[in-house]
């Protein structure tokens, strides 16, 4: 998913804010007062205050410090009492990478109002900037890491991460001014926050899962504090939430989502509106409740005049009509899932980067509905200019898209006997995920796909191999342990090891009862593939006596999905081949 956010905020105190309006897009103001004249008597006075205010939270640290360590004495720099400070806001039951720190202080792309793509500091959203020039700066951060590493404050581990026990953020909490405490959570929150990337326009280091217990953390202990928060920095904090909702498992899913609505609040946003339905479509089809996930998208189509001309809104009920579409493959409506993309393009003859992502989207999900549907030329079409936009130089980050975007490809081929093409895209992207300085998860499905070429070609003892190593593996996704039973089965099937074949089937069968909505020709080929094996061992009267066999053909209904698993139809030829004729 995408969402976009707009910048240009007052900084987060509110006692220096000015009495001006909402500041317009792409203008940056620092606590509202830099582009003015410095000379002028407003402005030296909002500077005498803010000042004050820096040097008092500043202070409030150093004293802090001090009688947390006891050693009111100590030659200790600044930086590390700031450190010791700002880390005791932090879990304490939880590792602290360094970069947590540099991404949440340095600048982060974001999108526009017209789909363009921006840097924005994090002064923008009320990060002071003496923090910055601590948190920014990796000598200067590493060398207030050590000092207090040395003090025996911090621990370090060999992975270069941190930890501060709950002890000592208890006594530095205590030994705040209480009118301190609240500075520091909202100084933390906004670190913690724009640590995280934005899908499409930022890279998703594997780090960033070690990221959100702190976030968690800290936005829980600020949750009922976000009115007080400026609202460009508000929304930032909300959509950032929205982005991190695409990370593991479903308990942070709901979190996310659900302080996401908190810090929107009372706030009248069409944008808001859009992503917070957005997500929630999200959330039911994974929770498996279709109602959510329908009604949360029923009012997508906005009444509010800003979306007849701009471009964000635009692009959002885009998104919106890519979570309906998703809705309908839910549940095995693919006409109408393929007739929502096929209504939604860019707007103007150049598209900006924002509709250049819904551009992808939309033919990487189209091509896959065509798959379903059976009409693969069109499908590998379609995945095919999907995968040219992921590949040609752009500002465009399509990471995390991949990975599906290629078993799709491959896929498509299989069910057009390329089964070696497909190969080859295989390959190429799981090398590009391995060899990385920060190795990609999730190879599963990469690999399953590979296993599924590999049969095609007729190299058994190589698609078995991956097959039982998949196997073993812990976690794996519903569909991925449904396909690993479906090959190691068929490849028990085609040896003739009926013994196994019948265990493998049944497994897959088993599988199989975990997916609500599926197409009746599916348990119609596995049923086939049972009976068949059982003919072969001379069980022929219990597959001719079957009271199932009646029922399973009442389920091959036409409007299902009758190629959701790629090569199921070249299975089906080979039972047939063998005399099958109840398929």
């Amino acid at each position: 998913m995408t969402f976009i956010s707009y910048h240009g905020a007052f900084a987060v105190f509110p006692d220096l804010q000015p009495q001006a309006g909402i500041v317009s897009f792409n203008t940056p103001p620092v606590f509202g007062i830099q582009n003015r004249d410095p000379e002028s008597r407003p402005v030296k006075q909002g500077l005498v205050k803010y000042q004050r205010a820096s040097s008092k939270w500043r202070n409030s640290a150093l004293e802090a410090a001090s009688q947390s360590l006891f050693d009111e004495s100590s030659t200790r720099s600044e930086d590390a009492s700031v450190l010791l400070v700002f880390l005791s806001f932090f879990s304490p039951c939880e590792k602290i990478p360094l970069e947590l720190f540099t991404r949440g202080s340095t600048p982060r792309k974001r999108w526009t109002i017209e789909g363009e793509i921006e840097l924005v500091d994090a002064t923008n959203v009320g990060l002071v900037p003496w923090l910055v020039d601590i948190l920014a700066d990796d000598q200067r951060l590493t060398r207030a890491f050590r000092e207090l590493c040395q003090l025996a404050a911090v621990l370090k581990y060999p992975d270069e991460t941190y930890h501060l026990n709950e002890d000592m953020s208890a006594r530095v909490h205590r030994s705040l001014a209480p009118d301190a405490l609240p500075f520091w959570r909202q100084q933390t929150l906004i670190v913690a926050y724009r640590a995280i990337p934005w899908k499409y326009i930022e890279f998703p280091e594997p780090v960033v899962k070690s990221f959100l217990p702190h976030l968690h953390h800290v936005a829980e202990a600020f949750h009922d504090c976000f009115d007080e928060l400026p609202t460009a920095t508000r929304t930032d904090f909300m959509l950032t939430l929205i982005e991190a909702f695409r990370f593991p498992d479903m308990a942070w899913k709901y979190f996310a989502i659900g302080q996401a609505e908190l810090a929107a609040g009372r706030l009248k946003d069409t944008h808001l509106r859009l992503c917070i339905g957005q997500t929630k479509a999200v959330l039911g089809r994974l929770s498996g409740n279709m109602d959510e996930a329908t009604e949360s998208l029923q009012d997508f189509i906005s009444n509010d005049p800003a979306a007849a001309v701009n471009k964000r809104i635009r692009c959002e009920v885009g998104v919106a009509i890519i979570q309906r579409s998703l809705n309908s493959i839910q549940v095995a409506d693919l006409s109408t899932a393929q007739k929502l993309l096929e209504d939604w393009n860019p707007h103007g003859d150049v598209p900006s980067p924002l509709e250049e992502v819904l551009s992808f989207r939309k033919h990487s999900l189209l091509g896959r509905v065509m798959r379903l549907q059976g009409n693969f030329d069109e499908s590998l079409r379609l995945l095919g200019i999907a995968h040219e936009m992921s590949q040609k130089p752009s500002q465009l980050v399509f990471d995390e898209d991949l990975r599906d975007l290629t078993c799709d490809l491959a896929d498509a081929l299989r069910e057009l006997d390329e089964p070696m093409t497909g190969e080859d895209y295989l390959r190429t992207e799981i090398i590009r995920r391995t060899e990385r300085p920060d190795p990609l998860t999730g190879k599963s499905l990469l690999e399953l796909a590979l296993s599924e070429a590999l049969f095609a070609q007729e190299r058994y003892e190589e698609a078995e191999k991956i097959c039982v190593d998949i196997e073993s593996r812990a976690s794996l996704l519903k569909y991925e342990r449904l396909r690993v039973y479906v090959i190691l089965a068929k490849l028990s099937h085609i040896r003739s090891d009926f013994e196994v074949a019948l265990s493998r089937w049944s497994e897959a069968m088993q599988a199989l009862q975990e997916f609500s909505l599926v197409d009746g020709q599916v348990h119609t080929i596995i049923s086939a593939s049972m009976a068949d094996v059982l003919d072969a061992q001379g069980h022929n009267w219990l597959t001719r006596e079957s009271p199932r066999r009646a029922s399973l053909n009442e389920l091959a209904k036409p409007e299902g999905v009758p190629h959701w698993i790629a090569g199921f139809r070249q299975w089906a030829d080979y039972l047939q081949s063998r005399g099958r004729h109840d398929l």
